[in-house]
């Protein structure tokens, strides 16, 4: 899955609308930088835009989880059922 379909698929469960910008991976890394420097020194708190994600983003690996299920067990869970339960814990948390 593409970092778009997971993001409108995350808009549609959530019952938002859809982002329509693309941000450039350099003005998004700038950003994220700038976040992260405010939060350490400034706020003291979370960056809002960690430049762990933006980098998650710009150098997207495609996984295979095929030995995991294999050797241990684990299920195989559909994609919006994982949105649905991350939603919920920010939803319970008051962070969305």
């Amino acid at each position: 899955m593409r970092v778009r379909e997971l993001v409108f698929g995350i808009a549609r469960l959530a019952g938002v609308e859809t982002p329509t910008t693309v941000v450039p991976a350099g003005a998004a890394h700038a950003f994220a930088y700038a976040t992260e420097l405010a939060a350490r020194y400034i706020a003291g708190r979370p960056p809002f835009l960690p430049l762990e994600n933006v980098d998650i983003i710009r150098f997207a690996r495609f996984l295979d989880v095929s030995r995991a299920r294999r050797e241990l067990g684990l299920p195989r869970t559909p994609i919006e059922r994982g949105i649905e339960d991350a939603l919920a814990w920010f939803r319970a948390r008051g962070r969305l």
